[in-house]
């Protein structure tokens, strides 16, 4: 925190002299009120992919994009988490990060490989898969996120590619829905302090490698097929059974206000209606030209959608699919759901020869972009399909050769506004003590 001042040193310093004693209590007042107010930890946290179990790529974060500035970085390490203070992240270890300082609060060898990591109750949790001679085996593996020590593992059927953690519909715990890819299971495993329990298996569905949560459903999809699984019970029920097989999961992206989801893949971007108590799956609109099926969707806090192709970031209406604002640049990446807070949405640009890889922050209400978050310009261009995280006050672009941690930078606070009230009240203290008492006798 830096403090400028509004007038010369020797100035001020004797300004302060002269008052120090009226002003100290009331100086220090200022200081810590101005601390708590620019240092106090974020209260929005990044706890798993795309933000939460809906994956809406969301943060409730009211930070000014346009104030952003670089302020640390992780070469190596991707796909970040923000909890509290804290980063959590993998590259050549699990690691654990400073938000404000980067400063590194335990690594752990054992932690860097496997799928990504999500959050839950001081624990991070992620499949990893481990080999024992000719064998390969599968596990849900749990640290301790205040230290990286490994906790426990929970042994899974096959690979596993997708993690969605969310708190059981009766008792609360914590619950980690693990998901293979094409014909693979999908378990329901309860997250206890020291062991974990398998719940239901539902196996050889056509999808399960993205998981998104919509009250009592899982919802998942793959090329051609769409599934709800009850989340009490494992019972898989499909609502699109096509001849197609195989390709990428689709990540499903859901909007719990409105009891919608939506559904990007070849067919083009699909919103569907469920109204949360096992009835039907009703699809409302189908378009088609909007987004080529890598990416998935952002939805704000008005429901409005955000995707991108390879020229136009779209804002979409969620009632009809209608284009409601979009703005062109030839960089898109048609990988990379671009991520909305409060005030901004930010939309990966790839990198271009000597160009990027960017992020561009537009202003959420008007589009008009706010400031341009640079990547290094020797970068090559590589194959991107995670954007970053956000808190209150920070930004982490992950960039493919590492994290790139921006903080909103405050705006410079003079020392005179900080003490000047102390002063002027000192100076009104000292003239009622030159005030005669009533009674007093003037003296000639």
């Amino acid at each position: 925190m830096h403090l400028r001042t509004a007038f010369a040193p020797g100035r001020w310093r004797a300004a302060i002299s002269r008052h120090a004693t009226g002003a100290t209590l009331a100086f220090s007042a200022a200081i810590v009120f101005f601390s708590a107010t620019h240092c106090a930890y974020a209260a929005v946290d990044w706890q798993q992919a795309q933000h939460d179990a809906q994956r809406t790529s969301r943060s409730e974060s009211a930070l000014d994009p346009a104030k952003l500035a670089l302020v640390w970085s992780a070469p190596g390490y991707h796909e970040p988490l923000i909890v509290g203070n804290r980063v959590f992240a993998r590259g050549p270890t699990g690691a654990a990060f400073d938000v404000d300082t980067g400063a590194v609060l335990w690594q752990n060898a054992a932690e860097a490989g496997g799928g990504r990591s999500a959050y839950a109750n001081g624990m991070l949790v992620r499949a990893q898969d481990r080999t024992v001679g000719s064998n390969v085996f599968y596990d849900l593996r749990v640290v301790d996120a205040d230290t990286g020590v490994f906790k426990y593992s929970v042994p899974l059927p096959g690979a596993n590619t997708g993690i969605v953690i969310a708190p059981d519909i009766t008792t609360g715990q914590p619950v980690a829905y693990a998901g293979g890819g094409n014909r693979g299971n999908v378990l329901a495993i309860r997250l206890g302090a020291t062991s974990g329990t398998t719940l239901w298996t539902s196996a050889n569905t056509l999808a399960g490698g993205a998981l998104s949560i919509l009250g009592d459903s899982l919802i998942t999809a793959q090329v051609d097929h769409y599934y709800r699984i009850d989340r009490a019970t494992g019972v898989v029920t499909s609502f699109k059974n096509g001849a197609l097989q195989g390709g990428l999961p689709t990540v499903t992206v859901v909007d719990a206000q409105r009891n919608q989801f939506y559904i990007n893949d070849g067919s083009g971007l699909n919103a569907f209606a469920y109204n949360g108590t096992g009835g039907a799956i009703t699809q409302l609109w189908n378009k088609t030209g909007i987004a080529r099926g890598e990416a998935g969707v952002a939805i704000d806090s008005d429901g409005h959608l955000y995707t991108t192709n390879d020229q136009t970031l779209f804002e979409i209406d969620p009632l009809n699919g209608d284009i409601l604002d979009s703005v062109n640049n030839t960089r898109y990446s048609r990988t990379a759901t671009p991520v909305v807070s409060a005030n901004g949405v930010f939309a990966y640009v790839a990198a271009s020869g000597i160009l990027g890889p960017d992020v561009i922050a537009y202003s959420r209400s008007t589009l008009d972009p706010l400031i341009t978050l640079s990547g290094d310009r020797n970068t090559p261009g590589t194959t991107y399909s995670g954007l970053g995280a956000l808190d209150d006050t920070h930004f982490i672009f992950d960039h493919p050769d590492g994290l790139r941690v921006y903080q909103v930078v405050p705006e410079p606070t003079s020392l005179w506004v900080l003490v000047a009230p102390a002063i002027l009240l000192r100076r009104r203290q000292q003239e009622r003590e030159r005030r005669p008492n009533k009674g007093d006798t003037p003296a000639y």
